[in-house]
């Protein structure tokens, strides 16, 4: 493959490599993150992936065109940055990958969802979300006992005899009403603490390199502090900071949160920490 080279400036270990749980939270299936563990491990934190697709295809053991697909969304994501380009010498243009700085929207996403239990959830979310929910044949329901009351939990059972086929579905049926119920208390903070990081990714993608220093100053000191329908209530560190944010960047940023949150029309609402925001 004579277009295949790469520049090898990884700073991850010889053996294995550094995977932000950020990328596993926005990855929206197994081969997205699977096709950023590929790139990460042959690019490190500095260097450079410069594979052909078909080759990034048998790495990833995927086809080439679900490589196109999930290179596309990450990319957009801000988990890659990259371009196409034909280096002299070569006879055709081949994308050029490399590895955003992660760092500070990694460590708020993971400080946010801390515990295996919110990440359950968050998944659990992002499935519903995808239109991924609906079950394969072995993922129908439990299997034949499980999840339902033993026969010395079960008082209408205490005879200790099996459920009949008519008893179990009605259990099952319970236990899913039960779950259901349970879902829709769940606050959905941590859904809403995720599009603010993927939004914030895109603004940094947006305003560049000569925009850097201006997002790390007023946008990147930001974090979700509650959402209250469609509005989310955003956390600065002060006077200054809101009141730039809000004359310079507010619109802009309600506009990406439409194609990140799925929200017909997300509105912002700046505070400065410790402030309390009108209801």
């Amino acid at each position: 493959m004579p277009n295949d080279k790469y520049k090898d400036e990884s700073s991850d270990h010889k053996y294995f490599a550094i995977i932000p749980r950020l990328v596993w939270a926005l990855s929206e299936d197994a081969y997205e993150f699977t096709l950023w563990c590929v790139i990460k491990d042959i690019a490190g934190e500095k260097g450079e992936c410069i594979l052909s697709t078909e080759a990034l295809a048998d790495l990833a053991m995927m086809s080439v065109g679900k490589v196109v697909s999930c290179r596309n969304k990450l990319l957009e994501k801000g988990l890659l940055e990259g371009n196409l380009y034909r280096d002299p010498g070569y006879p055709q243009s081949i994308w050029h990958i490399s590895i955003p700085d992660l760092w500070r929207n990694n460590v708020h996403w993971a400080e946010t969802h801390n515990t295996i239990s919110d990440r359950i959830d968050y998944k659990s979310e992002q499935k519903k979300s995808l239109h991924l929910v609906k079950a394969s044949p072995d993922e129908g329901g439990p299997s034949p006992g499980e999840g339902l009351p033993s026969s010395h939990e079960d008082s209408n059972n205490k005879d200790g005899r099996e459920p009949s086929p008519g008893e179990a579905k009605k259990s099952i049926k319970n236990l899913k009403e039960k779950q259901k119920e349970e879902d829709n208390l769940k606050p959905k903070t941590n859904r809403s603490q995720t599009d603010w990081v993927k939004a914030l990714i895109r603004m940094k993608n947006l305003m560049g390199i000569r925009g850097r220093q201006i997002f790390e100053e007023y946008f990147e000191p930001t974090y979700l502090d509650n959402r209250e329908g469609n509005r989310f209530i955003i956390a600065v560190g002060s006077e200054e900071q809101r009141a730039w944010l809000t004359d310079r960047g507010k619109k802009e940023m309600e506009n990406i949160l439409v194609g990140v949150s799925n929200l017909p029309d997300p509105k912002i609402e700046f505070i400065v920490k410790g402030e309390n925001h009108n209801g």
